[in-house]
């Protein structure tokens, strides 16, 4: 999709989230509605980001454009990657009419956000018969660790 500034946009944003004091790494992500006229397009490639910014966040999902928009609520920015679902709305009234459909929108979202909490709940179930055949494994080596140690004991 060609955008440019001067656009108006509506899309779905994703945003991660990770809990690293897990193992495996805890992963979340949810949606919301982007919104707007396009204000500004960063290349990266060209206007490349601070140290500064990759330092504060080193793990952050980034991709080659950075767009900002401006919306009814000030400025927000997403990296084109982030983004799903992408609308170039040509028309102000048409503009105007989409956005009385935001209560469809937050069912849609709400949908992802239930498909994302129901994946993130089989991801939990997963992990809690890990360690629970973590722990049988641990039994069953102690069973033929002591069977051996008998064994050893025997033959002396």
């Amino acid at each position: 999709m060609d955008l440019k500034v001067g656009d108006h946009i509506k899309a779905l944003k994703l945003k991660r989230s990770r809990n690293y004091n897990t193992f495996p790494v805890d992963t979340q992500y949810t949606a919301e509605n982007f919104e707007g006229k396009i204000i500004k397009i960063r290349d990266l490639s060209e206007d490349q980001l601070s140290i500064q910014t990759i330092e504060r966040d080193p793990l952050n999902d980034r991709s080659r454009y950075l767009i900002t928009i401006k919306t009814k609520n000030g400025l927000s920015s997403a990296y084109l990657g982030c983004l799903v679902e992408i609308e170039k709305i040509e028309k102000l009234e048409e503009h105007k009419k989409i956005s009385a459909q935001s209560l469809e929108d937050d069912n849609r979202i709400k949908m992802l956000n239930d498909q994302i909490a129901n994946h993130n709940q089989k991801i939990e179930n997963f992990e809690d018969e890990l360690a629970w055949l973590r722990s049988l494994e641990q039994r069953w080596y102690k069973l033929l660790g002591d069977t051996a140690s008998t064994r050893a004991e025997k033959q002396l």
